[in-house]
């Protein structure tokens, strides 16, 4: 389980811990809480969550293509990216 472990890295160092650990996944449940998306792109089922309920669910493709809080989330946080040099 990874609570949230990316958040006090930058853009590139996230990019390769990821990378190292889709190796070390490979048949294996991993649970990833976090806020920055950008680490979940990989993720076979993502959830959701809004005051404890489940509100969304699937892989990113698929939030990318719903209107809703993933998909707005995600957009602002890759612009957000852009303008600090991380992508």
């Amino acid at each position: 389980m990874l609570d949230d472990a990316l958040s006090a890295v930058d853009g590139q160092t996230e990019f390769t811990i990821l990378q190292n650990l889709s190796h070390w996944r490979q048949g294996r449940t991993m649970i990833i809480s976090a806020h920055r998306l950008s680490a979940l792109v990989e993720a076979d089922n993502i959830l959701v969550l809004s005051q404890g309920t489940i509100v969304s669910r699937g892989r990113h493709d698929a939030l990318i293509e719903q209107s809703g809080w993933y998909k707005d989330m995600y957009q602002y946080q890759q612009i957000e990216a852009a303008l600090d040099g991380d992508l």
